[in-house]
C-alpha cells in the first residue's frame, strides 16, 4: 500500500470570494491563532525549554545553507539564543554558573520579574529566591567536590 501524501487544500481566489467565504477564512484563521497562542502561553508557563544543534551546511527555514556548529535554544525569551561550542563550555562550567547565581543573588532586589499583580509578583519573587538559593547550595557542593578530585 502505498501513503499518499497530504496536500495542501486548492487556494481560494479572494477576489472572488462570497462574504460567507471570506468570513469563514477569518473565523478559520482566528481560531487557528487562538489555538498557537494558547499553545504558546502554555508551554512558556510550564517553562519549556528546548536546545538543538544546528549542523553546518544545512538548510534553514529561508532554504540557505548555515553556518551551522551551534545550539539554539528556545524558551528563555521571545528569541532564541544561539550558543557556539566554547561558549556552552563556559557557561555550563560549575564555577562560572556559580558566580552567575552569586551575582544574581548580590543583586536580588534589582531582578525583575514578569509582570503581574502585586501579589503575583512577590509570590514569583520568593519563588525565584528560594530556587536561586537552592541552586547556589548544589553548584558550591559540585564545586567543591570537583576541587578535591583535581
Amino acid at each position: 500500500m502505498v501513503a499518499q501524501n497530504k496536500t495542501a487544500p486548492a487556494p481560494i481566489d479572494l477576489n472572488n470570494a462570497s462574504q460567507a467565504e471570506l468570513l469563514a477564512i477569518i473565523e478559520k484563521q482566528r481560531k487557528e491563532n487562538e489555538a498557537l497562542a494558547a499553545k504558546a502561553s502554555a508551554a512558556k508557563k510550564a517553562g519549556a525549554f528546548s536546545a538543538r544543534v544546528n549542523e553546518p551546511g544545512k538548510k534553514n527555514t529561508k532554504g540557505e545553507a548555515t553556518k551551522g556548529g551551534n545550539v539554539s535554544i528556545t524558551g528563555l525569551g521571545r528569541f532564541p539564543v544561539t550558543l557556539y561550542g566554547t561558549q556552552v563550555i563556559t557557561l555550563t562550567d560549575p564555577e562560572n554558573v556559580l558566580e552567575v547565581i552569586t551575582t544574581a543573588l548580590a543583586g536580588f532586589d534589582h531582578l525583575s520579574v514578569k509582570e503581574g499583580t502585586e501579589a503575583e509578583m512577590e509570590n514569583a519573587r520568593k519563588e525565584m529566591k528560594a530556587g536561586l538559593e537552592a541552586r547556589k547550595a548544589v553548584y558550591t557542593r559540585l564545586v567543591e567536590a570537583l576541587k578535591k578530585t583535581k
